[in-house]
C-alpha cells in the first residue's frame, strides 16, 4: 500500500511540473484562451501573491490542469521566470521580486496596421460591423502590455480614409448581422422577411445560409432559397425581419462563394460569363494595369500606350455602369452585344445634354 498522503502527493505532482524540463515545440498551439492571455493571467496572480493553485488557475481559464502545468513550465523555461511551489499555500510564488515578462514586440508593420484598423473602426462608426471591431479593440488593449502605444495624432497625419457609403441603416444591419452570422455558423436555416426592388413588394422565404458577401459598400446573403430552390443572393438592407429556425441543413460539398460569384464584377451574376475585351487609352491606361479588377483579368499593354483588357465575366448593367465612367477613355471591342448596349446608354446619356 502507498502510504504517501494525497496531499503530499498533489505537491510532489506540482513541483515535478516545475522542475521536469519541457520542450517548446516549434508549433505551439494549447487549447483553451490565447496563450498570451493565459501566461499574463498567470504572471499577474503570482505576482499579487496569491500563491495560485493549478486548480484555481485552471478553472479561471477554463482550461485543463495539464495545460496549467504546461503553461508554468514554459514561463519558467522560455521567459525565466523564477517560479516555485510553495507548500505552505499549496500554490505558486515568485523566488524573486520584481519579475516581470518581457514586453510584446511589434514591428512598425504590425503597429501601424492596429493603426489602421482603429482609425477604419472610428471612420466607419456606421459599419454593422463595428460594435464587433470596437470590442475586438478593446480586448486587444487589456492583453496589450503599456509599453505598446497608439499614437492617435500620428495616425491622424499619417493615414486618411474617404467617407464611406454604407447601404442600410447601420444599427438595424448590426441586429441582423449577428442573427445571421450565427445561423451561418450554427447551420440552421432562416426565415426572411425581403423586399424585392424589382417587384416593389415582400415576400416571406427560407434560406438556407451559405455565407455573407460584402461588396460596394453593402452585404449579402447568398444562401439556398427554398421557394426559388436554387441559391440566391440578398442584400441585407432590404431584409425587413429575420428569424432563426430550428431546422439544421448542410451545405452541398460542391458549392464554393468565389466559383458562384466568379461570374460576377462585383454583386450582380448575371446569367454566364463571356468574353470580354477592352481598350483603354491614354492617360488611364497605366492606372487600369495597376489594378487588379477580376480574378480572371488579363492584361496587355500596347507600343502606342493603350492597354487591352481581357475578362471572363457576365454581362450585366453593372459592367456597363463600371466601363461608362471611364467616359471617352474606355471601348469595347468585344463582345458585340455588350458594345452595342453601351454605345445606346452613352447616346441616351448624351440626349440628356442637348
Amino acid at each position: 500500500m502507498n502510504s504517501t498522503p494525497a496531499g503530499s502527493r498533489g505537491s510532489e505532482r506540482a513541483a515535478r511540473a516545475l522542475t521536469e524540463p519541457y520542450a517548446v515545440p516549434t508549433s505551439w498551439n494549447p487549447p483553451g484562451r490565447p496563450v498570451f492571455y493565459r501566461l499574463w493571467h498567470i504572471h499577474q496572480r503570482i505576482k499579487e501573491g496569491r500563491c495560485p493553485s493549478i486548480a484555481d488557475l485552471a478553472r479561471e481559464l477554463e482550461v485543463s490542469r495539464r495545460t496549467i502545468e504546461r503553461d508554468l513550465a514554459y514561463l519558467r523555461d522560455v521567459f525565466g521566470a523564477p517560479i516555485r511551489h510553495e507548500p505552505k499555500c499549496r500554490g505558486y510564488v515568485y523566488t524573486e521580486e520584481g519579475f516581470e515578462l518581457p514586453p510584446l514586440t511589434l514591428r512598425q508593420g504590425e503597429i501601424a496596421a492596429l493603426m489602421v484598423v482603429a482609425r477604419l473602426m472610428s471612420e466607419h462608426r456606421e459599419s454593422p460591423l463595428a460594435p464587433v471591431v470596437h470590442n475586438f479593440l478593446s480586448l486587444l488593449d487589456r492583453l496589450l502590455p503599456q509599453e505598446v502605444l497608439v499614437d492617435q495624432a500620428e495616425l491622424e497625419r499619417v493615414v486618411t480614409f474617404a467617407p464611406s457609403h454604407v447601404l442600410g441603416d447601420p444599427e438595424r444591419l448590426a441586429g441582423l448581422m449577428e442573427k445571421i452570422m450565427g445561423a451561418v455558423r450554427d447551420r440552421r436555416r432562416l426565415q426572411l422577411r425581403y423586399y424585392s426592388v424589382s417587384r416593389g413588394e415582400e415576400s416571406v422565404r427560407k434560406v438556407d445560409p451559405y455565407n455573407l458577401y460584402f461588396a460596394r459598400g453593402g452585404w449579402y446573403l447568398i444562401g439556398h432559397c427554398h421557394e426559388r430552390q436554387g441559391i440566391r443572393m440578398f442584400a441585407l438592407q432590404r431584409v425587413r425581419d429575420v428569424t432563426v429556425l430550428d431546422e439544421p441543413f448542410v451545405i452541398p460539398p460542391t458549392y464554393s462563394a468565389e466559383e458562384f460569384m466568379r461570374s460576377a464584377w462585383q454583386v450582380f451574376r448575371g446569367d454566364e460569363a463571356v468574353a470580354v475585351r477592352l481598350r483603354f487609352l491614354p492617360p488611364v491606361s497605366r492606372q487600369v494595369a495597376e489594378r487588379r479588377w477580376h480574378p480572371t483579368q488579363r492584361v496587355e499593354p500596347q507600343p502606342d500606350g493603350t492597354l487591352l483588357l481581357h475578362l471572363e465575366v457576365a454581362h450585366t448593367p453593372e459592367l456597363e455602369g463600371w466601363i461608362l465612367h471611364w467616359g471617352e477613355y474606355c471601348q469595347v471591342l468585344e463582345p458585340a452585344e455588350l458594345r452595342e448596349s453601351v454605345r445606346q446608354r452613352l447616346q441616351a446619356t448624351a440626349a440628356l445634354y442637348r
